[in-house]
C-alpha cells in the first residue's frame, strides 16, 4: 500500500515538473517574440527619427523641434525651441 502510494506521488511530481516545463519554455517563446517585436518597433523608430533629422537639415524652412521629435516617440513632453542636431 505505502509503495504503491510513493510511485503515484513521484508520478505525480514527475507529470508536474514536465507540465511546469512545458508552460515556462511556452511563456519564454512568448517574451522573445514580444522583444523581438519591440526591437522592430525600436528600429522603425530610430529609422524614422533620422529620416525627419535628415530632411530637417535640408530644409532649414521646416526645423525638426523637440516637441516634433516628442511625439515621434511618443513623449510627453512638449517645447518650443528648436533642437540642435
Amino acid at each position: 500500500m505505502l509503495d504503491s502510494k510513493q510511485c503515484q506521488l513521484q508520478v505525480d511530481v514527475q507529470t508536474f515538473k514536465n507540465t511546469m516545463t512545458q508552460r515556462l519554455q511556452d511563456h519564454g517563446k512568448h517574451i522573445d517574440e514580444a522583444l523581438l517585436e519591440m526591437k522592430r518597433f525600436m528600429h522603425d523608430q530610430t529609422a524614422m527619427l533620422a529620416e525627419i533629422k535628415r530632411c530637417s537639415t535640408q530644409d532649414n524652412a521646416a526645423p525638426v523641434t523637440e516637441a516634433s521629435l516628442a511625439s515621434l516617440t511618443n513623449a510627453t513632453y512638449v517645447t518650443k525651441s528648436p533642437s540642435t542636431f
